[in-house]
C-alpha cells in the first residue's frame, strides 16, 4: 500500500525507516531523502510509529517475564 503518494513511499519503505531508528514522520521522510509535500501521509506514518512502539513494548514485557 502506498502511504506517501508524493514520494511513492509504501508500507515496506516506511517500515524500513522505522526499523532503522526513525521516530517521527519527518524522520521517515528524511531517511529516504525526502521532505514533506502535502502532508496527507503524516497520520498513517504516525499510526505506524505507534504500532511499532506498541509492538516493541509488548516484546520488552515478554522478555522481562521470561527472565523473571
Amino acid at each position: 500500500m502506498i502511504i506517501c503518494v508524493c514520494h511513492n513511499l509504501n508500507c515496506r519503505k516506511v517500515g524500513e525507516a522505522i526499523d532503522n531508528g526513525a521516530s517521527s514522520p519527518k524522520e521517515i521522510q528524511a531517511f529516504h531523502g525526502n521532505q514533506f509535500q502535502c502532508g496527507r501521509c503524516k497520520p498513517e506514518m504516525c499510526a505506524r510509529l505507534r504500532e511499532q512502539k506498541s509492538l516493541a513494548s509488548a516484546t520488552d514485557t515478554l522478555v522481562e517475564n521470561a527472565i523473571a
